[in-house]
């Protein structure tokens, strides 16, 4: 079978894969594996491990698994509820849809998360900070939803850039040093365009 395109068609495709930052990492809809985390490692397992990009919602809630490994992004929602071996997020650096870190107590920070497009949560989580290293590397993370971290350890915000949603702070080590919204709000190279709750 042929498809016929036309030369605005191609100049367009051609555009948005020069803008696109993951243009040569290879992309694969999760709908093609049978929605099975184990079917799919396999395959990249058998590829090398090399980077890619998971197209379509991924639930991760009842697998065993350590760490997402060379995954870089996922162009949809991605489920880790109450998943409670997960040690690290391995090179994930985007979520299109909702990142739900619910519950996940052997994962202490997101690594190289860059952007999560919708909801953060990671409620009930050792977190202590977001980035490993105060926010210092070259990764800072921005949320285009609620950031709920409600009765989670987390004590710092370095590494956050922006939450276009609410954030959430109820019975965290840092809502107990905090004495009202404003010290949130001036926090240096962090803005919060929702509320923030204590």
């Amino acid at each position: 079978m042929k498809y016929l395109i036309t030369e605005r068609q191609l100049k367009l495709i051609k555009e948005e894969s020069e803008n696109d930052q993951y243009a040569g990492i290879m992309r694969i809809p999760y709908y093609m594996v049978n929605d099975n985390w184990e079917h799919l490692q396999n395959v990249i397992n058998s590829m090398g491990e090399p980077p890619y990009i998971i197209e379509g919602d991924v639930n991760l809630r009842d697998y065993d698994i350590e760490t997402l490994g060379s995954l870089v992004g996922v162009t949809g929602d991605l489920n880790l509820f109450y998943n409670k071996v997960i040690r690290d997020l391995g090179d994930l650096k985007f979520v299109t849809g909702e990142l739900n870190l619910f519950g996940c107590t052997k994962l202490i920070n997101l690594g190289n998360l860059e952007m999560v497009g919708e909801h953060l949560q990671i409620q009930y989580t050792k977190f202590r900070r977001i980035k490993d290293n105060d926010g210092l590397n070259e990764y800072q993370l921005t949320v285009g939803g609620d950031f709920n971290c409600n009765n989670s350890d987390i004590e710092s915000l370095d590494g956050l850039k922006l939450v276009k949603g609410d954030l959430y702070l109820h019975k965290t080590p840092l809502s107990e040093k905090t004495i009202d919204v404003e010290e949130i709000r001036d926090i240096p190279n962090l803005t919060v365009e929702g509320d923030i709750f204590l």
